[in-house]
C-alpha cells in the first residue's frame, strides 16, 4: 500500500508540474510540508488532500474559471470539490481503497 501511494503522490506532482503557473508545484509542496508541521500524524487521506488541493487549476480542461461565479464563495467551493473529485479519480486509478477516497470528500 505505502508503494502505491508514493507512486499517487509522484503522479499528483507530475499533474501540478504541467500547471501554466508555475508557483502551483512549489505551492503544493508547501501546503504539504506545513500540513506535516501543524499536524504530524496525519493520515494519508490528509496528506494526499494537501498535495493535491489546487491539482484542478493545473488541468485546463478541468479547471473552474472565477469569471464563470458571480460569488466568490460558490467559486472557491466548485474549485475545492473540483479538485477532490480529480483526486478521487485518481486514487480509484491506482485502486486505492474506497474509504480512503472519501476521506478526502471530508
Amino acid at each position: 500500500m505505502d508503494k502505491i501511494i508514493a507512486e499517487l503522490k509522484k503522479k499528483i506532482i507530475e499533474i501540478i508540474k504541467k500547471s501554466n503557473n508555475p508557483e502551483e508545484p512549489i505551492h503544493a509542496k508547501n501546503t504539504l510540508e506545513w500540513m506535516i508541521k501543524l499536524e504530524p500524524q496525519a493520515d494519508e487521506a490528509l496528506k494526499i488532500a494537501a498535495l493535491g488541493h489546487d491539482i484542478e487549476r493545473a488541468i485546463s480542461k478541468r479547471k473552474i474559471k472565477r469569471e464563470n461565479y458571480t460569488n466568490y464563495e460558490e467559486f472557491k467551493k466548485a474549485h475545492a470539490l473540483n479538485s477532490a473529485e480529480v483526486l478521487s479519480q485518481l486514487m480509484e486509478t491506482f485502486k486505492l481503497k474506497k474509504e480512503l477516497r472519501k476521506e478526502i470528500f471530508i
